[in-house]
């Protein structure tokens, strides 16, 4: 099977926000603001145009379980590259 190419942005929660504070079409860009504010959260690339859970299984080729397919507005993303900060 054919992977997709897809575009990603990058996109910073802080520590206790409940939605995210920025998007970024760069990991340069976000980590130059986030260094620049002294901010502390998370730092994940996201896929533009396709869910987590598609993205993972179509892109990464990651095999996953029925149960966390069946509900892709909650699947974790944590199979997606991201930072501490």
């Amino acid at each position: 099977m054919a992977r997709r190419k897809t575009s990603t942005v990058w996109v910073f929660n802080g520590n206790r926000a409940r939605f995210p504070s920025a998007v970024f079409s760069s990991r340069k860009k976000a980590e130059e603001w986030i260094e620049g504010h002294k901010l502390q959260g998370t730092l994940t690339e996201y896929p533009v145009d396709i869910s987590v859970l598609e993205y993972v299984i179509e892109v990464l080729g990651v095999k996953i379980s029925e149960r966390a397919a069946s509900d892709p507005g909650n699947f974790n993303s944590s199979y997606l590259d991201h930072e501490h900060y």
